[in-house]
């Protein structure tokens, strides 16, 4: 009987912890349950994607042609001599800088200068012999005034008179002639410049029937740029329009010069139009041969909406970009005008300040949220 007790004791007391047990154990998940109910089913995030935005600016934007060419002497002069003879001396050589009016070289003048002095010699004897006949006319008149003398015999002396001037004219031409002759044994530059052909020598005997230049005389302050541009900016390209030239010898320079020739005719081959420009050289720093890289502006457009070509999409025929309001994206449809150094000027669809994205517009559609990282 007593352990019967013991043994019905010890199942009361292991019901009693199962029992605490499982009403813990039911407590602990009501209490988890309990938070999970608590807790939204889902949550909407807004996606916002970083971008950088620049303003559309409003400046004055020219219009420019790139195109390339070559700087020529602004004038080229080949310099003969006028009269046969022997070069006795060179005075330059290539390369020299010379004046209108320098002696380039020197042709013997040994005979001329007798000839001269037999020129002069003839114009002495000459005026004697009229002024002799002169004196004698006159008196000749007087005679006749008188009838001391007939009329016949007046005329001959009239006629010698005559004669004697002329033999006047004719030493004073004669001597002029070979005065010429004589400055012609020197040789001179007809142009302020640079000698860049000597093609004689000393001891070179000149056959003006013959011979060729001795010299070749360029000038290069101006000195001339020559170019073309696509037949397509013909209406476009005028007289005194600016261009900017570089050349390899000076990088990062530029010089300016203005339009001076427009070729009436596009050339059938490379279906262009030639230009000529005229630039300041007056330290000669430009040499003519050199290659130019020539920037024309034919055109200034007034308050132009510029913006950075980064910011362009194409689609299809059409560009686009986004606008930025309010931490939205927009696509705006634009209109395309001249581009250079990457920049391009908006004909249409964007205003002055507008935000425009510049970088991470690759990820936009219409509506996007946006951050702005940097402007």
């Amino acid at each position: 009987m007593e352990e019967e007790m013991k043994h019905l004791w010890r199942l009361t007391v292991f019901s009693i912890l199962l029992v605490i047990i499982i009403s813990i154990g039911c407590a602990e998940k009501a209490e988890e349950t309990g938070v999970n109910q608590e807790a939204p089913a889902s949550q909407t995030q807004i996606v916002r994607y970083p971008v950088e935005v620049s303003p559309a600016a409003k400046t004055d934007w020219a219009m420019k042609i790139s195109s390339t060419g070559s700087l020529l002497p602004y004038t080229e002069v080949a310099v003969s001599s006028e009269i046969s003879g022997t070069i006795s001396q060179v005075l330059v050589n290539v390369g020299d800088r010379v004046s209108k009016g320098t002696v380039l070289a020197k042709l013997d003048d040994t005979e001329i200068a007798l000839t001269l002095k037999q020129a002069e010699a003839n114009l002495s004897q000459a005026e004697a012999n009229f002024r002799s006949a002169q004196l004698e006319l006159q008196r000749k008149e007087e005679l006749l005034k008188e009838e001391a003398i007939a009329q016949g015999v007046y005329d001959a002396f009239k006629t010698q008179y005559d004669l004697a001037k002329a033999g006047v004219d004719a030493a004073k031409a004669s001597l002029e002639l070979t005065r010429k002759r004589l400055q012609d044994t020197l040789i001179k530059s007809p142009i302020n410049g640079l000698i860049k052909l000597k093609m004689t020598e000393e001891g070179q005997y000149i056959n003006t029937m013959r011979s060729g230049p001795l010299f070749s005389v360029i000038q290069s302050n101006p000195i001339k740029l020559k170019f073309s541009v696509p037949e397509g900016y013909t209406a476009e390209v005028k007289k005194g329009q600016t261009v900017k030239v570089g050349v390899d010898a000076y990088p990062g320079e530029s010089f300016p010069g203005k339009v001076t020739t427009i070729d009436p005719h596009v050339d059938p081959l490379s279906r262009s139009i030639g230009l000529e420009a005229l630039l300041r050289n007056p330290d000669h720093r430009l040499k003519p041969g050199f290659f130019a890289t020539v920037e024309l502006t034919v055109k200034v457009i007034s308050d132009a909406i510029v913006i950075s070509d980064k910011s362009l999409i194409r689609e299809e025929d059409k560009f686009y970009v986004f606008v930025i309001s309010d931490q939205t994206a927009h696509q705006r449809v634009v209109k395309l005008g001249p581009q250079r150094e990457g920049m391009v000027q908006i004909a249409s669809g964007l205003k002055e300040g507008e935000l425009v994205v510049t970088l991470g517009k690759e990820a936009l559609s219409e509506g996007s949220q946006v951050q702005v990282t940097r402007q």
